[in-house]
């Protein structure tokens, strides 16, 4: 993984059906803030706008945790997926490797709040990840490019671990520091992230 020495707080919220109940993500987010983890991150989402999620994403991030929520899958203009759709959540686009957007990532505006999304961009297409019937299996989607910016924040969270400021400074790297190569920021955002890219602003992360 992109931040194989980070200390993971898996927290399960899908049943033994599709979906995810909106109490069993609260809860999740609930214990974030107890636990008091450095980064969340939520490959999940709805085209149906939740307030009280959305509420909930804001709550974390103003504990100054950063929420990396996927943009969705759908692909269209204007669909972008709730929560990630919430002002304090970093949302989530999916690229190829050579950080071109993905034909399903959601694309912006989102449909219900004047604040651009998706905030970035990461790796999400045939992604190597590990299968709920055990081994490992090749998957596409926001849900696989989320974890990987979440891991990119865990190594500059541990890289400025020294700065007081450091929250505040990786926030401003995913909204600000991307690569867009050429591409709209309603389909990436400020562009593609990787730790390769951020090395000019950290120096060495």
């Amino acid at each position: 993984g992109v931040a194989s020495e980070a200390e993971i707080l898996d927290l399960r919220v899908f049943g033994q059906g599709y979906g995810a109940s909106t109490s069993s993500i609260l809860t999740a987010l609930e214990t974030s803030i107890s636990r008091k983890v450095d980064v969340v991150n939520m490959s999940l989402g709805s085209t149906v706008r939740s307030v009280v999620l959305e509420s909930a994403v804001d709550q974390v991030a103003n504990e100054g945790i950063v929420v990396c929520v996927a943009a969705g899958n759908d692909g269209r203009h204007a669909s972008i997926n709730s929560p990630s759709s919430a002002r304090g959540a970093i949302c989530v686009a999916a690229t190829d490797s050579n950080g071109k957007v993905a034909s399903f990532s959601s694309k912006g505006p989102c449909s219900w709040h004047p604040w651009p999304k998706p905030d970035c961009a990461g790796f999400g297409v045939d992604v190597m990840s590990a299968s709920d019937s055990g081994g490992n299996c090749v998957m596409s989607g926001t849900s696989m490019a989320t974890p990987g910016i979440a891991g990119v924040v865990a190594c500059l969270l541990e890289h400025q671990k020294e700065n007081d400021e450091a929250g505040a400074l990786v926030e401003w790297l995913l909204r600000n520091a991307g690569e867009p190569h050429g591409q709209t920021h309603e389909q990436v955002g400020i562009g593609f992230i990787s730790l390769e890219g951020l090395d000019s602003y950290v120096g060495g992360a």
